[in-house]
């Protein structure tokens, strides 16, 4: 479940990075900085050079609840006229969503898993689903 939300929320931050610019490509990412290259034209022999722009990141803003979304600035480091001096990201945020843990069922022989239903805990955003499936393998 975790996971899911974890690339759920990765690639809604690509689509947000790709759309914010497109005719740059994502060169290099890391939690510090992000490294655009943009197409300068043509050499002698054909081939396309690239111009690249670096951005330092800023941390997330608190998410704003009335569009369910938190942004972030990205401040050029270094790069020539083309780079933009600001950039901001816009993303999805995570839902607080908190479950009272249930009891686990007993082992399914066939499937070889067992299952539980949690159920969404008081106080917790009223979009979550109010009840989860978790399913293991059996030991």
């Amino acid at each position: 479940m975790c996971r899911a939300v974890l690339l759920a929320a990765l690639a809604v931050l690509v689509v947000a990075v790709v759309s914010a610019n497109r005719d740059a490509d994502i060169f290099a990412e890391s939690d510090h900085e992000v490294v655009y290259r943009y197409p300068r034209g043509a050499r002698s022999g054909g081939s396309r050079s690239r111009e690249e722009c670096r951005y330092k990141k800023e941390p997330w803003e608190e998410c704003d609840r009335a569009t369910n979304t938190q942004k972030r600035k990205l401040i050029l480091k270094r790069g020539s006229g083309k780079c933009e001096p600001t950039k901001e990201l816009t993303r999805n945020c995570k839902k607080a969503c908190r479950y009272e843990k249930g009891a686990w069922n007993a082992c399914n022989s066939t499937a070889n898993t067992r299952t539980r239903v949690d159920k969404l805990k008081p106080r917790s955003d009223p979009t979550c689903e109010p009840t989860r499936q978790v399913t293991k393998k059996c030991k």
